[in-house]
């Protein structure tokens, strides 16, 4: 909620259901922001044994893009 309170609505979101080993069911939520200075931020819950835990990350001009295509994304 801070992101979208400093930075307005995000360009992208996405939700994906995750299952932990005892059976109780999460919606792991992401969302991206492309901001005007080519910053891009990802902020993302991933997925432990136990609980979802949240992360965001900032890449610096033409960063997300490498990142994305490294890890298989674009």
């Amino acid at each position: 909620d801070d992101i979208v309170e400093r930075y307005g609505r995000p360009s992208r979101t996405s939700e994906q259901q995750r299952q932990n080993y005892v059976a109780a069911l999460f919606t792991l939520r992401s969302a991206s922001w492309e901001l005007p200075t080519g910053v891009t931020i990802v902020a993302l819950e991933e997925f432990t044994p136990l609980l979802p835990v949240a992360k965001a990350t900032f890449f610096a001009p033409g960063e997300a893009k490498k990142s994305a295509r490294a890890n298989g994304l674009d």
